[in-house]
């Protein structure tokens, strides 16, 4: 379900929004949005491809994505997907407090910790719970729960900073080196390699920022390349295949129908003008 949530948060709701969306199949956004309210996405079930700017991220249960204002994205499922989205206006909190509990949102992909789940869960579950069935007291409890929440996202970023700041960005930069070269082969060793680590700890940092591993991460990042150029170019099929990566047209074909539900020609024919 997709609506205009900054009209919402203008006119109601003291400036959030919580919300829950089950069993959805197929769900996404035909191409980047943007808004003006800060947006906490948590995965509760299923799988999800999310794009944020130039990055792709697939989520999996209880994972979180942090989307601040004014940052181009979209998300498309692959599974049928639970999930809990919260939205909160610029003005929410103080001038001074959020830009201090926002500092989280320079960060846009979360893992919770195993030690952590229990309490993130507990944490989103009495959010809904609050905003769905309204006390006198729930604007008050709604608002301290969402300090605690930003405060542990807060933690959880300076503590992974502190560990991995480094090689962060070293996948990061990796990252940009795969899109740059969708087109071509790559493997686990030759984007190792590029990065100057050794594949198996390579592929152990890879999973832990990016959420997924580097084949999936890869597949994923050939097929939204695909839709891309599925819906702003004239070239064919094969070509389309040949220029993501994949070689092999049928190949293409079976996996992108994988992911998306939908063959290649079936998603150019509903995204046509």
């Amino acid at each position: 379900m997709f609506y205009n949530a900054d009209e919402i948060l203008r006119k109601n709701y003291h400036g959030i929004l919580v919300e829950k969306a089950n069993n959805l199949a197929n769900e996404g956004m035909s191409s980047p949005h943007i808004h003006n309210h800060y947006e906490i996405y948590y995965l509760i079930n299923g799988n999800s491809n999310y794009t944020i700017g130039d990055e792709i991220f697939h989520l999996e249960p209880k994972n979180i994505m942090l989307i601040p204002p004014g940052i181009p994205h979209k998300s498309s499922t692959i599974t049928n997907l639970s999930r809990i989205n919260i939205y909160f206006g610029r003005n929410y909190f103080s001038q001074k407090d959020i830009s201090q509990l926002t500092k989280c949102f320079e960060k846009h992909f979360y893992t919770i910790p195993s030690e952590l789940s229990t309490q993130f869960d507990v944490i989103f579950k009495t959010l809904l719970k609050e905003f769905t069935h309204k006390r006198p007291d729930s604007d008050l409890l709604i608002r301290n729960y969402i300090i605690i929440l930003l405060t542990l996202l807060n933690r959880l970023r300076t503590r992974e900073e502190i560990n991995t700041i480094t090689t962060d960005n070293i996948i990061k930069d990796s990252l940009v080196y795969i899109t740059e070269h969708l087109g071509e082969e790559l493997s686990l060793e030759s984007v190792a390699q590029y990065a100057a680590l050794n594949p198996s700890y390579f592929s152990r940092k890879f999973k832990s920022v990016v959420g997924t591993n580097f084949k999936n991460y890869v597949i994923f990042a050939r097929v939204g390349r695909a839709q891309q150029l599925l819906i702003n170019s004239d070239l064919s099929l094969a070509e389309i295949s040949n220029a993501c990566g994949f070689q092999d047209s049928n190949y293409f074909s079976t996996v992108f129908k994988r992911i998306i539900g939908i063959s290649p020609a079936k998603f150019r024919r509903q995204n046509s003008n």
